[in-house]
């Protein structure tokens, strides 16, 4: 963790920074305790990644944070209308560079004669040459035919004078014949006359024939001229794409907008910007950067969108629209939704509403739906049709273009103002420069604090679910779990108490058995008082021997049935405890944090169980079975009265019967020496078992107190950090 200091006038990103690693940095080491440094060790394991994502998130904000102008992104589906309400309002406000454009657009057209009314004036001609085009060809065709008729005329003529001339020289006298030799007939005259008119005629045809087809290629040449002319213009027309209104606006195809852009203007002494973000709906993975960039910045958001319906929710593909709404503009104070509706015809706009019932009950459902996954950010919706008023005001569009003859059918029915006023786009323009621009320092203010509010509460959230959803139950888990262990560890040292006990008993009632069976079986065979003595003392150190031996090993196997217990009682809570760790910590995934915290259930002392175990069975053995018998043994004597010894000289049975008396009260010192030596030797026996256990617990509770100081650390940090974050607001005394 970071060591930021606070700064008086340091902007708000920075000092959430230093708040936070002020809030953060006090789970530091206590050297003097294991178990607090590792609950310290584990909590910076788990708030270490939380942290470094709050301030790489911080830092973003930072990075893309607007002090001024005020900035509203156009944000929604790709193809709802964002770009051509933008554009729109570019031309209706005059932002500068749409003015520049236009400037450009003018001085192209002007150049290259590609302006409207020179290619309308081309246009026109090559209608008016065409057409007059066409007349002289109908006057041609009917001069021609009249030419035609009239040679016809004459070549009917010529044929029956020729006939006619014909039929008079067949029955003409040989005279008349001879005559005709020497004169013409008045018939051959006509005829010659006739064929004069008729070669004149043909003449005369030709002549009108080739004028006529000169006028007309004169005609057709001074068409193909214009038409080249208009050709040769609209060749040019391209140059004036970058630079005519709507530019920026696609032509129906997704992701044309893959970067953002920005526009300044100004209202009412008022600047403000305004983003042209890329679509969410397209191929967003390029443009996701952008996209988010552009809301981190941006003091308000305009989501548009061209549906009268409620956004489309994900399914396990993915991510739906309202997903991304949610994710991508929680954090803002300011959020209206516009309806774009579609309109590519006058007829819509005939009412005078824009809106019908469907999408009036459909745009109640999408303000519900908003509300629930935005809260009080979401401001409403405003309903207009950008297409029409885009269209009535975009003055500056490329001469025979699909927009300009759009526009044309619009501004034959009705004028500009009309449009703006039916399309309700002069009315989001007075919203727009007006109530939206409001008392705007103190908005970006506040835009800017929700966001870092917000980057705050969602690694509080993230925090509060690991918390609830993995570090508290762990925790819980494991108290549970110890609490388990921790019983069933004194059953087992109980249980080796009575164990103990048991084995000290039966052997000491074992001893005292053998012995006096072999006493009195000496007893028996007329033995001596003296020689009883002895033989008792024999007898007694055989035995001692063999309860050696016997209780050795009765007491090995207790206590290795102990240390076995006590073995997999250990174990078996160390494998639960892992199993726990993995389970929670896949769990811990959840939270969206790389996790990194490990508790260690074996010993931190490094002196192992098995070891302690052992060496308390090597205890047991030589407590219980060293010692004890010795110290009976020197209280091993018989009294017998002397008129006891006299009598006992004339009276076998007598004897006999105050031997087995006198040997029964010794061996009862015996055993009362050796149970009390065994009893004294468990009682210590068990206070070192008791010993080790607390040491085992002890050890084994450190992993365990640890998991639930991290918990309470857990809480502490996300309580500190909420109480920190209630305070974070527009009215900070630090600059924004």
């Amino acid at each position: 963790m970071s060591n930021r200091k606070k700064i008086p006038g340091q902007n708000l990103h920075q000092a959430v920074l230093s708040e936070i690693d002020r809030l953060l940095s006090r789970f530091t080491s206590d050297k003097k305790d294991d178990r607090l440094n590792e609950a310290v060790r584990q909590v910076t394991n788990i708030i270490g990644p939380a942290q470094a994502e709050l301030v790489q998130s911080i830092e973003t904000l930072e990075k893309h944070a607007r002090r001024n102008p005020f900035t509203i992104a156009f944000y929604g589906e790709t193809n709802a209308g964002k770009s051509i309400i933008i554009d729109t309002l570019r031309i209706l406000l005059g932002e500068p560079t749409r003015q520049q454009a236009r400037r450009q657009f003018k001085a192209i057209a002007a150049k290259y004669g590609i302006d409207e009314a020179t290619l309308s004036d081309l246009e026109q001609s090559i209608d008016e040459q065409r057409a007059s085009l066409e007349a002289m060809r109908a006057q041609t065709e009917e001069r021609a035919a009249q030419r035609s008729s009239r040679k016809h005329t004459r070549e009917q003529k010529l044929l029956q004078l020729r006939e006619d001339v014909d039929a008079r020289l067949r029955t003409a006298t040989v005279w008349k014949k001879l005559l005709h030799l020497v004169r013409k007939s008045p018939d051959e005259l006509e005829l010659d006359n006739a064929e004069q008119h008729h070669a004149q005629l043909l003449v005369s045809n030709a002549d009108e024939h080739r004028e006529d087809q000169a006028s007309l290629e004169r005609a057709a040449d001074s068409l193909r001229a214009t038409e080249e002319h208009l050709a040769a213009a609209q060749e040019e027309l391209p140059r004036l794409d970058p630079y005519a209104d709507g530019d920026i606006i696609g032509q129906g195809l997704s992701d044309f907008t893959l970067e953002c852009h920005s526009y300044l203007f100004e209202a009412n002494g008022q600047r403000f910007e305004l983003l042209d973000v890329p679509g969410i709906e397209g191929k967003e993975a390029r443009v996701l950067e952008s996209i988010l960039g552009a809301v981190r910045t941006a003091h308000a958001v305009f989501y548009i969108t061209n549906k009268a319906a409620v956004p489309q929710t994900g399914d396990r593909k993915g991510q739906g629209t309202l997903e991304k709404i949610s994710a991508h503009l929680g954090d803002h104070t300011e959020v209206w939704a516009i309806y774009n509706k579609r309109i590519n015809s006058t007829i819509p706009l005939d009412s005078d509403a824009l809106l019908n019932d469907d999408d009036r009950d459909g745009l109640s459902s999408l303000d519900h739906a908003m509300k629930e996954h935005l809260g009080p950010q979401y401001q409403g919706h405003i309903s207009l049709s950008a297409q029409p008023a885009f269209l009535a005001v975009a003055d500056y569009l490329v001469p025979g273009s699909d927009r300009a003859r759009k526009r044309a059918k619009f501004l034959k029915k009705w004028d500009a103002q009309t449009v703006l006023s039916k399309s309700r786009f002069q009315a989001f323009i007075k919203q727009l420069t007006g109530s939206m621009l409001e008392d705007c320092e103190a908005r970006i203010r506040a835009a800017n604090a929700r966001k870092v509010q917000h980057a705050v509460e969602a690694i509080i959230g993230k925090l509060a679910q690991l918390q609830k959803e993995t570090i508290g139950p762990l925790a819980e888990e494991f108290r549970n779990d110890w609490k388990h262990v921790d019983k069933q560890l004194d059953l087992a040292v109980e249980g080796l108490d009575q164990a103990v006990k048991s084995v000290a008993l039966q052997a000491a009632e074992r001893f005292k058995q053998q012995v006096r069976v072999q006493v009195y079986q000496r007893i028996e065979g007329d033995i001596g008082n003296d020689a009883l003595k002895t033989a008792l003392k024999t007898i007694v150190g055989t035995e001692q021997a063999a309860l050696e031996t016997q209780l050795s090993k009765q007491m090995k196997e207790k206590v290795d049935a102990f240390r076995t217990e006590v073995a997999e009682t250990i174990e078996r809570f160390s494998q639960r405890m892992v199993s726990l760790l993995d389970i929670y910590q896949s769990k811990g995934a959840g939270a969206q944090f790389d996790l990194n915290w490990t508790f260690d259930f074996r010993s931190k002392s490094g002196v192992d169980y098995t070891k302690l175990l052992v060496a308390g069975a090597a205890l047991v053995v030589g407590i219980m079975a060293g010692g004890p018998v010795a110290i009976g043994l020197a209280v091993a004597t018989f009294l017998v009265s002397a008129g006891m010894a006299v009598r006992s000289l004339f009276d076998s049975k007598y004897k006999k019967a105050q031997q087995r008396l006198a040997a029964d009260k010794n061996i009862e010192r015996v055993i009362d020496s050796l149970r009390r030596a065994m009893e004294g030797n468990r009682s210590t026996l068990m206070d070192s078992v008791e010993v080790q256990i607390e040491s085992i617990k002890t050890q084994l509770r450190q992993s365990v107190d640890a998991a639930i100081e991290v918990n309470s650390a857990l809480k502490d940090a996300c309580r500190n950090l909420k109480r920190y974050s209630e305070t974070i607001s527009e009215t900070e005394d630090i600059l924004i």
